[in-house]
């Protein structure tokens, strides 16, 4: 089975979710801010794939307007605010600019019986044989040092690359909304931990028979409350359909 941090994520968060979303397949609401950050995303990968020792604020919303659509509702709506973040973005960063050893490079990493799958954002060299990879954020809150330095998906982000290279690197969120970027180290026994963790996660989520809904942050932009018990008090009934994970993944 090929997994990604997303599939693992929704697992150990709601497995109502991760039933209704991985195995029923049902379809998500569109999020129109999802584009915007993508937009951002993708406006910063070809800023740091480019071929010059510092490119200019000019090249940087070149790239941003070729995104945009003139006159859509998108445009009007999010044009502005898009420009004014990679504005500041480009005044903080521009002085230790560097282009990027990989952008949007894809990893593959064995967990037991099972693959791992899932993409480096960015990654820079640092110094002559240092690392960090930078995963871009359009969340507006900044979370603590701490919810960082135990996060799910930079701690994988770190085993793959370690797993890929023998490196150890550091690992970012870049929240492009502040201009804050937050960084946080691993050591081997964490990524011992971790792929450890990853596998006890697997063997649960091959072997569940049943997925029970959980309360978290993630329900005030779920896309399934109508099925949900816990967060209506009539939900809806489940399409049904043969239930058959070994053959949903």
């Amino acid at each position: 089975m090929q997994l990604s941090y997303s599939r693992l994520s929704a697992f150990i968060n709601c497995g109502l979710l991760y039933r209704l979303k991985y195995i029923e397949k049902m379809p998500a609401r569109p999020k129109p801010h999802l584009g915007f950050g993508r937009i951002l995303h993708s406006t910063l990968d070809k800023f740091y794939s480019l071929d010059t020792d510092r490119p200019t604020l000019d090249d940087l919303i070149r790239l941003y307007k070729g995104y945009w659509k003139v006159g859509s509702n998108s445009y009007k709506r999010h044009y502005a605010k898009g420009l004014s973040i990679l504005k500041a973005y480009y005044q903080l960063n521009i002085e230790d600019y560097n282009k990027a050893v990989y952008i949007e490079q894809p990893f593959l990493i064995p967990i037991g019986e099972h693959t791992l799958a899932g993409r480096f954002d960015r990654v820079d060299r640092i110094g002559e044989s240092d690392y960090e990879i930078i995963d871009y954020k359009a969340a507006k809150q900044v979370p603590e040092q701490s919810e960082v330095d135990s996060d799910l998906q930079l701690g994988i982000y770190a085993l793959a690359f370690k797993l890929t290279t023998g490196r150890l690197p550091l690992v970012s969120f870049y929240f492009l909304p502040k201009n804050v970027k937050v960084m946080s180290e691993r050591t081997e026994e964490n990524l011992y931990r971790l792929k450890s963790g990853l596998r006890s996660i697997v063997d649960k989520m091959m072997s569940s028979e049943h997925f029970e809904p959980q309360k978290g942050i993630e329900c005030k932009w779920c896309d399934y409350k109508r099925y949900c018990p816990l967060k209506t008090e009539a939900p809806l009934e489940i399409p049904r359909r043969e239930f058959q994970p070994e053959l949903t993944f």
